[in-house]
């Protein structure tokens, strides 16, 4: 598995978490907190794609705008 895949399932394993935590009775703050973190593994992925080693989330809106043009 590929690096960038690896984040991804492990962001999917977070949303079905978040998910989880939805579920009667629902504990929000806990589902929050899941979804959270499956995004930030969705961004690693995407700087893992793009090729960046940088761990600085606020790096992606560059990387990204570059990367659309």
């Amino acid at each position: 598995m590929s690096d960038d895949a690896g984040w991804v399932a492990s962001a999917d394993i977070d949303l079905d978490a978040a998910r989880r935590c939805l579920a009667d009775p629902p504990n929000v703050a806990a589902a929050a907190y899941h979804c959270q973190q499956a995004a930030e593994k969705l961004i690693k992925a995407v700087l893992v794609i793009l090729g960046s080693r940088q761990h600085d989330n606020g790096a992606l809106s560059l990387l990204l705008g570059s990367a659309a043009e």
